[in-house]
């Protein structure tokens, strides 16, 4: 069975990607333990959020709910807002189209 995707919500850095439109991933930080964040996707051009369900609260240093990645991001990827922690700018998130595309989803 894969590993599920996640996202450090700071800086976007994916690990166990890449990340395909339709699978599911988790939110991470590495903020002092006690720390809740709230992540808010960016809306899509169809004014729906890239990944659903937005907004989306966790404590670390557990991980957030799954999320689920809505659709293959545009050129510049995907990004977020967050509240208890800051997102670093700049930081963003690619998504591949499906879970059979050949393009890789990584986050720079």
């Amino acid at each position: 069975m894969p590993t599920t995707p996640s996202v450090d919500v700071s800086s976007g850095n994916v690990t166990n990607g890449p990340i395909h439109s339709g699978q599911t991933f988790v939110w991470t930080s590495s903020a002092a333990s006690g720390t809740t964040i709230t992540v808010y996707a960016r809306n899509m051009p169809t004014g729906q959020p890239w990944f659903q369900s937005s907004p989306v609260t966790f404590t670390t240093p557990s991980a957030s709910a799954q999320v689920t990645a809505e659709a293959a991001s545009p050129a510049g990827g995907w990004t977020w807002t967050a509240k208890g922690v800051k997102v670093s700018d700049g930081a963003h998130v690619n998504v591949s189209p499906t879970l059979q595309g050949t393009q890789e989803a990584m986050a720079s």
